[in-house]
């Protein structure tokens, strides 16, 4: 099975604190995917125009549309 291109994340986030034993600890969070925040505006026009079939296949269809016309223009295809 191939990898599915989730376009990265749209919210990735790091930082350091100090952990319960004094020592400074790192913590990453990869955050929501490229391609499910893509999805998630994508439903919300979707509903917003009434369309409800199938809308949470379609949002992904979408947004994987988005991350493949964004890798074009990257030049990352």
């Amino acid at each position: 099975m191939s990898k599915i291109d989730d376009g990265g994340s749209a919210f990735p986030m790091s930082f350091q604190q100090n952990g319960p034993s004094g020592q400074l600890a790192r913590y990453v969070n990869d955050g929501l995917s490229a391609l499910d925040y893509f999805a998630a505006k994508a439903m919300q026009a979707l509903i917003m125009v009434g369309q409800f079939d199938r809308a949470e296949a379609r949002a992904y269809d979408i947004a994987a549309a988005m991350i493949g016309e964004r890798n074009k223009r990257m030049g990352a295809e």
